[in-house]
């Protein structure tokens, strides 16, 4: 399998672990400031399945590609 194959096969599990729902990223916003003093909030969100859907479309575009021809 040629390189390109193998980033195929990284994109595809990865792209299993965002379907899942399984990859979380904060946010952080501020709700309010008085004088110095400021009041943030943090919120602990998932990555959404139709991210994780393409990024399996891809990684099996990949894989694909980057097969060996005989």
């Amino acid at each position: 399998m040629r390189p390109l194959g193998w980033i195929g096969v990284v994109l595809l599990v990865l792209g299993i672990a965002i379907a899942s729902g399984r990859v979380p990223y904060r946010t952080s916003t501020s709700e309010m400031h008085v004088g110095p003093m400021s009041v943030k909030s943090e919120a602990k969100e998932y990555l959404p399945a139709t991210a994780g859907i393409v990024v399996l479309l891809l990684g099996a575009g990949l894989v694909f590609a980057g097969r060996k021809r005989s």
